[in-house]
């Protein structure tokens, strides 16, 4: 279970989060919003890439930034950063060593994603789609019981599109908490999700109907 208790988030004077609550349990969820609206701060926050103001994020009892928590938790977002001088490989090595996954179960999904011709490639150079497949990669293979993607689908060519739609519906089958943030309307791909969520301006969350 994610628990998300009295959020509070702002950059400068602009309140993006106030008191927002949420609780989600294992399977998988789409959260709808406008850009701008504070779907990527949230994954962010989830992921303890950022830190909130006030109040608290726990999954499975654990406090956001744990070391317990964060043996839990993986996030996809559009930049391998701060990583682009490394190639690749490097990239993936360090990954998965980092994580105490073997490389192989890595190497498993970038060649799925067509990554393989581009292993001694900078991560700089790689374009949009590219590094999105990387960063795809590196979430997937990890098997987080806590799955955020920002925005997955962006820039995936057929191929990618539908082997991240089965390996996401894997992720569910076998009891992960998957949250996707994207603007797109999940009857566009092929998942079965359990809750459809939208975030308005000022941090108000609504269910829309499945």
């Amino acid at each position: 279970m994610l628990s998300i208790q009295h959020l509070c988030f702002a950059f400068g004077q602009q309140q993006l989060f106030s008191n927002l609550e949420l609780q989600l349990a294992p399977g998988l969820h789409w959260l709808s919003g406008a850009n701008g609206s504070g779907k990527s701060s949230l994954l962010r926050m989830i992921a303890g890439l950022d830190k909130a103001q006030q109040g608290s994020i726990k999954f499975h009892q654990h406090q956001v930034g744990t070391a317990p928590y964060q043996q839990l938790v993986a996030i996809s977002a559009d930049a391998v950063a701060p990583l682009q001088d490394n190639t690749v490989l490097g990239v993936l090595q360090l990954v998965a060593r980092c994580r105490g996954i073997a490389l192989d179960q890595f190497m498993l999904h970038a060649r799925a994603f067509a990554l393989e011709p581009l292993m001694q490639q900078k991560v700089a150079l790689l374009s949009l789609g590219q590094q999105k497949k990387l960063s795809l990669s590196l979430a997937l293979a990890t098997q987080a019981q806590l799955l955020l993607l920002d925005e997955p689908f962006n820039a995936l060519d057929p191929e990618a599109l539908s082997y991240c739609c089965a390996a996401l519906m894997q992720a569910q089958q076998r009891g992960a908490l998957v949250l996707i943030a994207s603007h797109l309307s999940p009857q566009k791909f092929a998942v079965q999700i359990n809750q459809h969520l939208e975030l308005k301006a000022g941090g108000h969350l609504s269910i829309i109907a499945l």
